[in-house]
């Protein structure tokens, strides 16, 4: 069973942010901490609160979305980005954002990004499992038909990739 995923929502469209807490408390996985009107206060609220998933607006008054998971870092996992702004994606992609939503966001869209978030923290928890359950420090992956023996110590994290996963050393 998959913890709770903790998310907070940033926008300063009140519509917008409506929306999309209504979308997220349609799946029994997602646990609201938080729902934002600018960045400064989600940036507040994180400095006490671990969330897995933020979904940011990229622009709002002040300080932007993207500045927003710039200075979050590796605090969150997923950033999720929802805008009217299909421009940004590039950038957003290159930051490592888990998913790019263009508004208005569909029920339907929302909810595929929704179990895409699901299926990777699923698969982020059992590799975190099976990494401590190892007394061994090395794995064997299967590649194509070779087998190969990994030291645990270069593994940096793995990566979902639909039904492969990419393993950076």
């Amino acid at each position: 069973m998959i913890q709770p995923l903790r998310y907070i929502i940033v926008d300063d469209e009140e519509i917008s942010r409506a929306l999309i807490d209504t979308y997220a408390s349609a799946f029994p996985f997602f646990q609201r901490i938080a729902v934002c009107e600018h960045a400064l206060e989600a940036i507040e609220i994180l400095s006490g609160a671990k969330a897995d998933v933020v979904f940011a607006d990229i622009e709002m008054p002040g300080i932007s979305g993207i500045d927003l998971v710039k200075s979050i870092g590796e605090r969150v996992a997923a950033p999720v980005f929802i805008t009217s702004h299909p421009e940004f994606a590039i950038e957003g992609f290159e930051m490592n954002v888990f998913d790019y939503l263009l508004k208005p966001v569909s029920e339907e869209r929302f909810e595929k990004c929704a179990l895409r978030l699901k299926d990777f923290f699923q698969l982020r928890q059992q590799a975190f499992a099976f990494s401590r359950e190892q007394e061994s420090d090395f794995i064997i992956i299967r590649q194509g038909h070779d087998k190969q023996k990994l030291l645990l110590q270069d593994i940096l994290y793995f990566e979902a990739m639909k039904d492969y996963t990419k393993i950076v050393t």
